[in-house]
């Protein structure tokens, strides 16, 4: 009878550990969720990580992902806690303008907060390095224009049936 309240008790504890995330890994799962929902337009998802006042903020400056900004690819680069309840995630994020074939590259700077009621969010964010225009705001470089469909004048040999 020991050997099975024993045996009860272990199968108790750990499964009680499983479940259990640290506060980094809570973070890190926050930060890929928001970042991937953020990628394929799931706008309604990622604006759930962002802060209690930050959803307008961070809905407008997305605005144009999916209609003039096509946004390729994500990477969350690095995570860089700066107290207990406060980190910085590094987020790397290749994009193209719909109008034009050029890759653009783009290091954002998230500020994350860790609320007991919320969970970690998104307070604020601001471009690192690289290019310009992921945001909406004046790109340095020049956007090119959609180069025109152009072919060679096709003419029409208009041979008869009956010649065949």
């Amino acid at each position: 009878m020991m050997r099975i309240t024993l045996g009860l008790m272990l199968a108790l504890s750990v499964s009680g550990c499983i479940g259990q995330h640290s506060s980094g890994q809570r973070l890190v799962d926050s930060a890929r969720e928001l970042n991937e929902a953020s990628r394929f337009g799931r706008m309604d998802v990622a604006a759930e990580y962002a802060a209690k006042g930050a959803e307008r903020s961070f809905l407008e400056r997305r605005s144009s992902w999916g209609n003039d900004i096509r946004v390729v690819d994500i990477n969350v680069a690095g995570i860089e806690p700066t107290d207990t309840e406060n980190a910085i995630v590094l987020v790397q994020v290749a994009w193209t303008h719909m109008a034009e074939g050029t890759l653009h590259t783009t290091t954002l700077k998230q500020y994350w907060e860790e609320r007991a009621d919320q969970g970690w969010r998104l307070a604020r964010e601001q471009r690192a390095s690289g290019d310009a225009g992921l945001f909406g705001e004046a790109s340095s470089a020049p956007r090119q224009k959609p180069q025109e469909d152009v072919h060679f004048p096709s003419k029409s040999l208009g041979a008869s049936r009956a010649a065949y």
